[in-house]
């Protein structure tokens, strides 16, 4: 709220006399008034809380690609453009490794309904991708095909560790305690895995190491793996949608790792090795978009 307050206090009357206003995205001032950096992306994130701010009829984003596809094209040439996605979607596709937009870029602008248009800078002219709150709906809802590299597994066994009160908490804490992000939890009886940045993998080791009385018989590092990610609404309300995935990958002889169902309603990752990854995603693709399977879509 102050800083929707500080934006149209300060923006709406230079805009009113129609002048062209030049705003950093990167860095910001904290309530503390220490200046901050938002990170990768950071100016899409800054750019959604203005709009919102001014109450725009759209936000225009505008990257060095043409939107977002329906897979990497560095993997897949022939990955097809996706004129219409929702906020969901949108999102999921930033967190699994789609880096068009910041994760939270959609947020400031859901409440609102506002609708966030991705153009191209090198081709102005092609229409790009499209995200607002409704999405384009199909019999078959994948949208798109996205990996991560950045992915590595930290494995806490224990007899019955996913069902002992209080584990995942201390163990959790802990990891975000030394400030470190968590990107997934899978737990099981035995073991809880928690997916991390590579470069979080030792940290998190070690902090784990030096609780006492230990909550785990052993600890587990796991780094050659990636994650895929399909995203698509309704994905998890679909029957065999799933199973035609796993069997595409099945096919290439590629090993699933781990899988995680249900924390969003428009995705679904797994893990495979580093080596297996693009014809994971080859596989996935080829079975919704190439193989003359892909529905058409309708607002």
């Amino acid at each position: 709220p102050k800083t929707s307050h500080n934006l149209r206090q300060h923006l709406l009357p230079l805009l009113k006399e129609g002048m062209v206003v030049f705003v950093p995205g990167f860095f910001g001032v904290s309530e503390k008034g220490e200046i901050t950096t938002f990170g990768r992306g950071g100016s899409d994130y800054s750019a959604a809380v203005i709009a919102a701010a001014l109450n725009a009829e759209v936000l225009e984003v505008w990257k060095d690609v043409p939107g977002y596809m329906s897979a990497d094209p560095k993997f897949v040439p022939e990955a097809q453009m996706i004129p219409l996605l929702s906020y969901d979607e949108a999102a999921e596709l930033s967190y699994f490794g789609a880096k068009i937009l910041h994760p939270r870029t959609v947020e400031p602008l859901r409440k609102l309904g506002l609708a966030i248009a991705v153009k191209n800078t090198m081709n102005p002219d092609a229409p790009g991708s499209l995200i607002t709150a409704k999405s384009a709906q199909g019999k078959i809802p994948i949208k798109s095909v996205a990996h991560d590299t950045d992915i590595a597994i930290l494995k806490v066994h224990a007899p019955g560790v996913g069902a002992r009160p209080g584990v995942l908490a201390r163990v959790s804490s802990t990891i975000t305690g030394s400030g470190l992000n968590i990107k997934s939890v899978v737990t099981s009886q035995t073991c809880i895995s928690f997916l991390l940045a590579r470069k979080d993998l030792d940290k998190a080791y070690q902090a784990i190491q030096l609780l006492s009385p230990k909550p785990y018989r052993r600890l587990e590092k796991v780094q050659d793996v990636a994650l895929v990610g399909i995203v698509g609404k309704g994905l998890l309300r679909q029957k065999g949608i799933a199973a035609r995935c796993f069997t595409a990958v099945a096919e290439r002889n590629v090993n699933v790792e781990m899988i995680s169902f249900g924390p969003s309603e428009v995705a679904v990752y797994f893990l495979v090795r580093n080596k297996d990854l693009q014809k994971a995603v080859e596989a996935i693709h080829t079975s919704f978009f190439q193989s003359g399977n892909r529905e058409s879509t309708k607002l």
